[in-house]
């Protein structure tokens, strides 16, 4: 075999087993939102504003034709319930997360006059800090809990806005694998979602892991792969493997 056979095989088992990922769906662990027209107020607990969150921006007007002030929401998930399974269908840590999609569902215009109501965008960030829990978040020590720094995952992202009532509208955020969300997941522990917007006229509600239809809640979609050695470590098993076929070849020759 000549070492440009070779090198192709390798290249190929290498895109091969690249191209190849499993998806894997992954619950919150807790969510909550925070609003600034009730600052020390807890929101999101089980029972609250049927099941949702909310992001609002800064001059949004709510159901009843008030401001609604600014609203962001928090979202923490772990994949340490599927660990053993990663580990059994790839090898023990012989596995990476290709792709990361956080699944979210829009009520255009929710019955709960409290929500804001407008179209616009919002931006979702990594937060580092996973000490927050959600009985206890509120607007005024939300930025306590806001560990810098943040890493932007996915920019201005486009609502529905105001629909006929209770109309219901999926969005599939492809989350940007930044330096340390990347590194947060395959950890095992708790990651932390923080969802905001720069756009004053947004009015997004979407359900919560407390709604009380389940298809509705909000998950992450992890597609996850084979580890790939490195182009440098391809590049050495090459080499090594060219060495030994020009020892062998000096062998036979020597006979």
């Amino acid at each position: 075999m000549t070492m440009r056979r070779l090198c192709g095989i390798l290249l190929l088992l290498a895109c091969g087993a690249a191209a190849r990922a499993t998806p894997y769906t992954v619950p919150l662990v807790q969510d909550a939102f925070v609003a600034e027209a009730a600052p020390d107020r807890v929101h999101g607990l089980p029972g609250q504003y049927g099941g949702a969150l909310a992001v609002c921006g800064s001059s949004v007007l709510n159901g009843a034709g008030a401001l609604a002030g600014r609203m962001d929401s928090f979202l923490q998930f772990s994949i340490a319930s599927i660990l053993p399974q990663l580990d059994a269908d790839f090898g023990h840590g012989a596995w990476q997360i290709q792709a990361v999609t956080l699944r979210i569902e829009e009520q255009t215009n929710p019955n709960n006059p409290f929500y804001g109501r407008g179209q616009g965008t919002f931006d979702v960030y990594w937060n580092p800090d996973d000490t927050w829990a959600e009985g206890t978040l509120t607007w005024n020590n939300a930025a306590g809990y806001l560990g810098g720094p943040l890493e932007l995952l996915a920019d201005e992202v486009p609502s529905i806005g105001p629909q006929p009532q209770n109309q219901f509208v999926v969005h599939l955020l492809a989350l940007e694998l930044t330096a340390g969300f990347a590194a947060d997941i395959p950890a095992g522990g708790p990651v932390s979602l923080y969802m905001t917007t720069q756009n004053p006229g947004l009015g997004l509600q979407f359900a919560s892991m407390n709604n009380n239809t389940p298809s509705r809640r909000p998950y992450v979609v992890l597609e996850v792969g084979a580890l790939v050695p490195e182009p440098a470590s391809l590049g050495l098993l090459v080499a090594g493997l060219g060495a030994a076929m020009a020892r062998r070849l000096r062998c036979r020759r020597g006979r």
